[in-house]
C-alpha cells in the first residue's frame, strides 16, 4: 500500500486539485451549494474508490446529473437532493445484485459519443447566466425554457463578466492545445481565486460575482443536515429517483468503458455499480446530492500515472488507494478555500 502511495501521489494531487473547482461548479449548476459539492466528492469518491470495480473512475458531482437535478431542485427544493441520492443508491445496488449492469455496457459507441456531446451541451448552456452576468431570472422546470429565458435577457449582460468569461475560456483552450501536461483547470482556479480576492478587496476596478457573494454559508464540513419536509416522501419522487439512478449508471459504466480502452484494463461492472450505489447512499446520508463517474475525470489520472511510471506498471496498478488519498487532499484544499472566502466576506461586512 505504501508503495502504491509513493508511486501515485503525483496523480492523486493533480486529480484532487482539479476535483475541487469541478465539484464546486457542478454542484452550483445542479442547484446545490459549493460545500455540498465538495462533501459529495469526498464521501462518494471514498466509497466508490474502496468498493468500486474500475481503477480509474473518479466519482463525484458530474455534468450529466446537474441538468436534471437543477430541475428537481426547482420543483421540490434543495432538500430533495439527499433523498434522490439515497434512493438512487438503493436502486443501483439492486441492479448490481441482479447483475444487470453488464447490459448497459452493450450500448453502441455512437450512443456514447452522442451522450457525451449532449452532456457537454447541457453543461455549457446551463452556465449561460453565469457567463454573461445575468441574475434574478425566473427559473423554469425545463432546460429549454431556461435557455430561452437567458437568451431573452442577453441585452442585460454585464460587460465585465463577459470579458472575464471569454479570457478564461480562451486560456483553457490554449492550455488544452499547447500545454497538455498541466491541467488548465488547476491554473485557472488558482488565478481565479486571486482575481476574485483582489476584486472583493477593491484592488481592481471591476465588480465580479464570487462564491462568497452568492452563498452565505461556506463553512467547511464533512456532512450537513438537509431541510427535509413531508413533500420529499411523496410517491412522485419514484420517477426522479429512477432517472437519476439510470443516468448515474450509464455515465459511470461509459466512463469505465472509455478508461478500459485507454488503459487496456478491465472493469468489473457489477462491482463498479455496487461501489456507485454505496457512494450515493453515503452522499445522501451526508446531506448532499448524488454523483457518478465522470466521463473525463479519469483521463487526467490516466495521463499522470502513465507519465510517472510507464504503461506496463501503470496497467497493473489499481486506483482504490489513490482515490482515497485524492479525496483526503480534496477536503484539505476545500477547507482552506472556504475559510478564505469566509474571511473575505466577514471583512466586507465589517
Amino acid at each position: 500500500m505504501l508503495t502504491q502511495i509513493r508511486e501515485n501521489w503525483k496523480a492523486g494531487v493533480t486529480v484532487s486539485l482539479v476535483s475541487v473547482p469541478l465539484s464546486v461548479s457542478l454542484a452550483v449548476a445542479a442547484g446545490a451549494t459549493p460545500v455540498m459539492g465538495v462533501i459529495t466528492a469526498i464521501w462518494a469518491g471514498l466509497f466508490a474508490g474502496v468498493f468500486g470495480g474500475c481503477a480509474f473512475n473518479i466519482v463525484g458531482p458530474t455534468g450529466a446529473l446537474s441538468g436534471i437535478l437543477a430541475t428537481y431542485v426547482i420543483l421540490y427544493g434543495v432538500g430533495v437532493l439527499p433523498v434522490l441520492a439515497v434512493g438512487a443508491g438503493a436502486v443501483i445496488i439492486a441492479f448490481a445484485a441482479f447483475r444487470l449492469g453488464k447490459y448497459i455496457l452493450l450500448i453502441p459507441s455512437s450512443v456514447i459519443h452522442g451522450f457525451t456531446l449532449g452532456v457537454a451541451l447541457i453543461i455549457g448552456l446551463n452556465q449561460l447566466n453565469f457567463a454573461v452576468g445575468l441574475s434574478g431570472l425566473e427559473p423554469h422546470e425545463t432546460f429549454i425554457a431556461n435557455v430561452v429565458e437567458s437568451l431573452r435577457h442577453l441585452n442585460q449582460a454585464n460587460l465585465e463578466t463577459v470579458v472575464v468569461f471569454v479570457v478564461s475560456l480562451a486560456f483553457l483552450v490554449a492550455m488544452t492545445t499547447w500545454v497538455r501536461r498541466v491541467p488548465g483547470a488547476i491554473v485557472l482556479a488558482t488565478v481565479g481565486i486571486a482575481f476574485g480576492y483582489a476584486a472583493s478587496r477593491g484592488w481592481l476596478p471591476l465588480h465580479v460575482d464570487t462564491l462568497s457573494a452568492r452563498f452565505a454559508d461556506l463553512t467547511p464540513r464533512l456532512y450537513q443536515i438537509p431541510p427535509l419536509t413531508s413533500a420529499l416522501l411523496d410517491v412522485k419522487l419514484v420517477s426522479p429517483i429512477l432517472s437519476v439512478a439510470l443516468i448515474a449508471m450509464i455515465e459511470t459504466l461509459i466512463s469505465a468503458k472509455i478508461a478500459d480502452g485507454a488503459t487496456k484494463t478491465r472493469t468489473e461492472p457489477r462491482k463498479e455499480l455496487f461501489g456507485l450505489g454505496l457512494a450515493n447512499v453515503a452522499s445522501g446520508l451526508a446531506g448532499c446530492p448524488p454523483g457518478d463517474g465522470g466521463v473525463g475525470a479519469h483521463r487526467i489520472e490516466h495521463q499522470e500515472r502513465r507519465e510517472r511510471s510507464g504503461i506496463g506498471d501503470y496497467q497493473r496498478r489499481r486506483g482504490r488507494v489513490d482515490r482515497v488519498r485524492v479525496l483526503v487532499v480534496v477536503s484539505v484544499f476545500a477547507a482552506a478555500d472556504c475559510r478564505g472566502d469566509s474571511r473575505v466576506r466577514r471583512r466586507a461586512d465589517g
